[in-house]
């Protein structure tokens, strides 16, 4: 059925009707992610770490794949499509930030529940860390408990000239 003419509307130029407004679906949902989500999101990526290619990057069938997977598992916010889950793993990606973290010294070892755990007698050098390393912000004195997951997925691998 098509949409009646909205007030305003111009005719289109040679028609003999009054134009119509094009239908446009609601606004999707951005896509919100809860604990469960993510875990069931990095479970998948781990049990298809072999499509990963250069640089920890996945190809687009496996984000539709992971989309199609998490889709009867959604129990908040919109649709964690394709796009989504290439966003996420993104975003994951740039964690990268705890690995550097562990190769500090000078701080506590790092902690899955307390992440770098700095102290007044710390806190200098972490601010410095972190004007290099905007993404360990959050690390302060907190962890990450999805760390294990994403290291099923891409281990990190120290770089410098004493690694082997």
């Amino acid at each position: 059925m098509p949409e009646l003419p909205v007030e305003g509307d111009t005719p289109l130029t040679g028609s003999s009707g009054p134009k119509l407004r094009a239908h446009r679906p609601p606004k999707e949902e951005k896509a919100s992610w809860t604990h469960d989500d993510l875990k069931h999101f990095l479970d998948f990526l781990a049990d298809h770490r072999s499509e990963m290619g250069e640089g920890y990057s996945f190809k687009g069938k496996t984000f539709q794949a992971a989309a199609d997977h998490l889709a009867p598992l959604t129990t908040i916010g919109g649709v964690k499509d394709k796009e989504a889950c290439r966003t996420k793993w993104q975003e994951v990606c740039k964690l990268n930030a705890i690995g550097l973290i562990k190769q500090q010294s000078g701080w506590a070892a790092w902690s899955d529940e307390h992440g770098a755990g700095i102290t007044t007698l710390t806190s200098r050098s972490w601010d410095d860390f972190v004007k290099k390393h905007k993404e360990a912000k959050p690390f302060c004195n907190r962890g990450w408990p999805f760390l294990h997951d994403v290291e099923r997925i891409m281990p990190y691998q120290p770089k410098g000239t004493l690694v082997f």
